[in-house]
């Protein structure tokens, strides 16, 4: 057995979770990601387009998750948003079985580095747990070291990787 994630809360941070005025803070957690993780594919992708891509991503999300879904919050105790977890559903590749999933964590860059990561990586898993899931799944794009090397730490594996080749089309 895998022992359970350890991690405090830490020091001038609380949790709540997300109502309707977050809704485009969390759509810009999303896109922030996009841009800065995604390899050259996000670069060559104008801004604009991005941003409406993550908000089509994140209504997906919030449409297929409805119940089985939940958005933590993280916030100064004065109220400055700083980070985001948001948990739901998915069903493993192989056995069919249903699984915990990260739909999105993230951690503003000013907040980076003071254990917030890996107390939403602990909160994920009370919160798998919680629901009777024996298993939590994420994804990461492949640039963002930082983030798996938190996934890594937190004992998460990697079971599938997404590989892509860009080629030339004529008729397009």
């Amino acid at each position: 057995m895998v022992p359970m994630i350890k991690a405090e809360r830490p020091d001038g941070y609380r949790t709540r979770r997300a109502i309707d005025n977050d809704w485009p803070w969390i759509v810009w957690t999303v896109h922030y990601a996009m841009r800065s993780t995604l390899g050259p594919d996000a670069k060559t992708i104008s801004d604009p387009v991005l941003a409406l891509r993550a908000e089509a991503l994140c209504e997906a999300a919030k449409t297929s998750q409805k119940e089985r879904s939940e958005i933590l919050i993280i916030e100064t105790d004065d109220g400055e948003r700083t980070a985001i977890l948001w948990m739901g559903e998915t069903v493993d590749d192989y056995t069919g079985e249903p699984r915990a999933f990260v739909l999105n964590v993230f951690v503003t860059p000013e907040h980076r580095y003071r254990g917030i990561g890996r107390w939403l990586m602990s909160m994920a898993e009370e919160w798998a747990k919680k629901r009777g899931y024996d298993a939590i799944s994420l994804s990461v794009g492949a640039g963002n070291q930082d983030a798996m090397a938190l996934y890594k730490e937190s004992g998460f594996n990697a079971e599938n990787i997404r590989m892509t080749r860009r080629i030339k089309n004529e008729d397009r």
